[in-house]
């Protein structure tokens, strides 16, 4: 009798342990979601370090090219460090996502809404540079025609326009939801009372 009560003692903190762990490991990943932004922002302030001397965006297909092979390394570094900052950037929405889905509440339209928005953003904004990322790679900018140099010059800026967009969307989203929940104020200000106990 003895055994089968210490079983199902063992047995029901077993099933709880089990039930803590994943509300635990979710809280900690809340709390490092704006380390990730950070993060996120650090590495886009980096790229416009990296690139810094480009042309201008009605410089002549010749400049480009010229730029595109003597600054080709740190292309390919800004290239690289696009692709890790969207890394951050998409742990970083996936909990906004839920943190703004609880405040807004059901049916969650306006947190739906920023999660999609901010998809879109990453991936026209890691996706526009491709043509000049391949054209930066081994030099091929040398040995291309200058006219489609200048081609995908103007494709990466003209990308801004619809990440322009998405991004706004985005911004406007949450913002929107901040706004109206108040729920930033209320977790900052939950955080210091809980600090005080």
């Amino acid at each position: 009798m003895h055994k089968e009560a210490a079983l199902a003692n063992d047995l029901q903190r077993r099933v709880l342990g089990d039930a803590i762990a994943p509300t635990a490991r979710a809280r900690r990943l809340d709390r490092l979601a704006p380390s990730l932004g950070i993060v996120f922002v650090a590495l886009q302030l980096g790229l416009g370090a990296v690139l810094g001397g480009a042309p201008a965006i009605d410089a002549h297909g010749a400049e480009i090219q010229s730029y595109l092979v003597d600054d080709g390394g740190n292309i390919l570094l800004a290239a690289t460090m696009s692709a890790l900052s969207a890394f951050f950037f998409i742990l970083f929405l996936g909990t906004m996502r839920t943190f703004l889905g609880r405040a807004e509440g059901s049916p969650e339209s306006l947190s739906t809404v920023a999660f999609g928005a901010g998809l879109v953003t990453i991936t026209l904004a890691t996706t526009a540079g491709l043509p000049t990322v391949a054209l930066a790679w081994n030099d091929t900018a040398a040995i291309a025609d200058p006219g489609l140099v200048q081609a995908a010059w103007n494709l990466n800026t003209l990308a801004l326009v619809p990440i322009g967009g998405s991004a706004g969307a985005f911004c406007l989203a949450a913002a929107l939801i901040i706004l109206r929940t108040r729920v930033i104020a209320t977790y900052v200000g939950g955080k210091a009372v809980h600090q005080r106990r």
